[in-house]
């Protein structure tokens, strides 16, 4: 692993530890953007199996705090085709332990891997998901006798994955180290919460409902209806332009 990754690594786990996941290091100074996180997380998990687990655990015990359709279009617009699966696979796991349908419509634009999905249990087509199997034999050929069925569908091998939930802090911790997660807890990571958190980051998408649908991966009448019920709520402003309606924060820390 080059100093860089390293690096990378150690930045990524202090934004984890300001939400409560248990690394060894101090947490970072401000809550963390959670969307860009799962996007870096799904970039660099390759490189620590502890860092994929301990993002799908969060997941498991807090994933109604992601904006659902600003990951999606994130990941659509920003995540390498090749990180894909990763994070998937990593929602996926979470779907199947706790049933839930929040990450439905991410999963389905993080398409698996180019390894056909019902390639059989002796495919060496299918990389693992970790490097610390490459270029080892004994352990890459164990692999792939242990992998699991879901991790074989994404293209990317895996044992089956045991959460770790005793290695989270609880929800009153995560929302009086980071209170502006109550936002994202009363909206329940819908379209109301993307808008409000696609404003906050790009100011430029509110320059007409059309752009702002766009950038959350939606249609026009979907962020129309939402604006209606952010506006009465006093969270948005709309305002009359020469082409159309502008929209920004009604509040500038309602996103924070």
């Amino acid at each position: 692993m080059t100093r860089q990754i390293e690096t990378r690594l150690r930045a990524l786990t202090r934004r984890w530890a300001r939400l409560g996941a248990a690394f060894a290091v101090s947490p970072a100074p401000q809550t963390p953007d959670i969307e860009r996180l799962l996007i870096d997380t799904a970039r660099l998990a390759a490189h620590e199996s502890r860092l994929f687990i301990m993002a799908a655990t969060w997941l498991l015990e807090f994933g109604s705090l992601v904006a659902k359709h600003r990951l999606r279009a994130l990941a659509r617009a920003e995540l390498e085709p090749d990180y894909h699966p990763v994070l998937g696979l990593m929602l996926d796991l979470v779907r199947q332990e706790n049933g839930t349908r929040h990450f439905n419509e991410v999963i389905e634009v993080c398409r698996p891997a180019d390894a056909v999905a019902d390639a059989s249990d002796d495919d060496e087509e299918i990389p693992p998901l970790f490097d610390v199997y490459r270029d080892r034999p004994r352990l890459l050929r164990r692999l792939r006798r242990a992998a699991s069925p879901v991790s074989r569908q994404w293209g990317r091998l895996a044992e089956p994955m045991e959460f770790k939930p005793d290695a989270l802090r609880s929800r009153p911790w995560l929302i009086a180290r980071n209170p502006s997660l109550r936002l994202r807890a009363d909206l329940g990571g819908d379209l109301r919460c993307s808008i409000l958190l696609t404003l906050a980051d790009r100011p430029e998408a509110g320059a007409s409902e059309m752009v702002l649908a766009r950038a959350c991966g939606v249609t026009r009448r979907a962020v129309r209806l939402a604006l209606d019920q952010l506006e009465l709520a006093g969270r948005v402003l709309r305002q009359p332009a020469r082409r159309g309606t502008t929209i920004s924060l009604a509040d500038t820390r309602a996103a924070a």
